[in-house]
């Protein structure tokens, strides 16, 4: 009886064992899965005068792990907002650069396309710099409805009417 009881005593120490190997070999492999999102960096143009619309001079997309900003290296040129996918500056981000930061001319975007497809729908943004006033529009090239001019860097939702596709055109500056 004696022997019974050491051999299942053995077998269960051999299948602890094994569970603990199958454990610790599924652990890394776990552990190594991290979430990411896109990001996209849009180099503009600054507005001549009589201009509306500023011209793209580079663009870059790329999947970074999610909260890895920090160590995102940015481009040499000067941030003017960020597009963010869901409310509250969360999902995935299309950054816009300018040779220069906000003016009283600014830059415009004519075709949000471009930027809504990365993000799959803008619902909220952030002005960097001088950037501090901004206007959206529900057509392309500044037409149709506007937003009206919104004073203030931080929109953590930029309303029903705009979200997810409804800003075709927007336009930022000093």
């Amino acid at each position: 009886m004696a022997f019974t009881f050491r051999a299942a005593l053995t077998t269960l120490s051999l299948g602890a064992a094994l569970a603990a190997t199958a454990v610790l070999t599924t652990a890394p492999a776990q552990a190594s899965t991290t979430e990411t999102h896109r990001v996209c960096q849009t180099v503009l143009a600054p507005l001549a005068p009589g201009e509306t619309a500023s011209k793209v001079l580079s663009k870059r997309c790329f999947d970074e792990p999610v909260n890895a900003a920090a160590q995102r290296r940015p481009l040499p040129d000067e941030l003017l907002v960020t597009f963010y996918e869901d409310e509250g500056q969360g999902g995935d981000e299309s950054e816009v650069y300018g040779g220069e930061t906000c003016d009283s001319e600014g830059y415009g975007i004519s075709d949000m396309d471009d930027v809504q497809d990365e993000t799959d729908g803008v619902s909220s943004y952030t002005l960097f710099g001088d950037c501090d006033v901004s206007e959206k529009f529900d057509d392309y090239d500044f037409e149709g409805s506007s937003s009206g001019l919104i004073f203030g860097q931080n929109q953590p939702w930029v309303g029903a009417t705009w979200n997810d596709g409804g800003i075709k055109s927007f336009s930022l500056h000093s």
